[in-house]
C-alpha cells in the first residue's frame, strides 16, 4: 500500500474493547427485554414521525410493518413545476427564434 499512498499508515490495535464488543455486552444484557423493548421503542418512534408529519407541510410518509419512508419536505411538486416552466420558455425562445431568423446555412455543405 505504501507504494501507492507513501503517507498510508496503519492504525495501531486499540488496547481497550472496541465499540462493536460494547455493544454484544448490551445487546446479549437486554436479550430477555428484547420483544418488549422493541414494541415500546418502535410504538414511541412511530408516534413521534407521524406527529412530526402532521405538522410538515408537505410531507410523504410510511410507516408500516417494514417500511420506513421519511420524506418530510417533499420538493418533488415544487421542481417539477419549475422545470416544466423553464421548459416552456425555452421552446417559446426556441419557436421565437426560429420563426424570425433566417435559416442559419454557415455549415451547409451544399449551400452558398
Amino acid at each position: 500500500i505504501q507504494r501507492f499512498f507513501p503517507a498510508f499508515s496503519a492504525a495501531q490495535s486499540p488496547d481497550t474493547p472496541s465499540p462493536a464488543t460494547w455493544q454484544r455486552v448490551g445487546e446479549l444484557a437486554l436479550w430477555p427485554l428484547q420483544p418488549a423493548l422493541e414494541r415500546v421503542l418502535r410504538s414511541a418512534w412511530r408516534l413521534r414521525l407521524r406527529r412530526r408529519a402532521a405538522a410538515a407541510p408537505r410531507a410523504d410518509v410510511v410507516t408500516s410493518r417494514g417500511i420506513l419512508k421519511l420524506h418530510l419536505s417533499d420538493y418533488r411538486r415544487r421542481t417539477m413545476e419549475r422545470f416544466d416552466s423553464r421548459l416552456a420558455s425555452l421552446r417559446a425562445e426556441i419557436a421565437a427564434g426560429s420563426s424570425s431568423r433566417p435559416p442559419d446555412t454557415s455549415l451547409d455543405p451544399v449551400g452558398t
